[in-house]
């Protein structure tokens, strides 16, 4: 993670929720799919628990140029966790900043193509938690539960 700098974060756990990490992820791919995002790469990536020795999770990982959006499900105790992280990749700050000064300046159309980025995948991925609890006959999830947390979005990396 040294390579990327944090944008947004977003986290609930469910106790009422259960389903397979691998069909989840299934899922959201094809709502993605179904939004037809522009230069769009999706793949699974396993991030380590701890150190090196520890065991791995497996991410779905969603992308778009210098954007990234890991998606992570998965049982907790009783409960069902998901969690995403939107980054942004880190790149040497020196030459970001001499990129940024003389060749390219930070945009407006730049900084809304992040959040047209960011709500298309959060979406996806809440449309699809909100579909299998309906299916479920569960509630749905409120605003505030869906709600990501910002940072940096217009920051270093933006």
């Amino acid at each position: 993670m040294a390579d990327q700098e944090i944008i947004s974060h977003w986290h609930i756990l469910l106790d009422d929720f259960n389903a397979s990490a691998l069909n989840f992820y299934g899922s959201v791919e094809k709502a993605l799919g179904a939004r037809k995002i522009p230069d769009l790469k999706v793949k699974r990536v396993n991030w380590r628990e701890g150190g090196m020795l520890s065991a791995k999770r497996e991410y779905l990982r969603v992308s778009r140029g210098d954007l990234i959006y890991d998606i992570c499900a998965a049982p907790y105790g009783t409960g069902y966790f998901f969690s995403s992280w939107m980054a942004v990749k880190a790149p040497i700050p020196i030459i970001a900043a001499i990129t940024r000064l003389f060749f390219k300046p930070v945009t407006y159309y730049e900084v809304d193509t992040r959040l047209m980025f960011q709500d298309s995948v959060h979406r996806s991925l809440t449309d699809t938690i909100g579909s299998i609890r309906t299916a479920q006959g569960l509630r749905a999830l409120t605003p505030d539960e869906l709600r990501p947390t910002m940072s940096g979005l217009v920051g270093r990396g933006a």
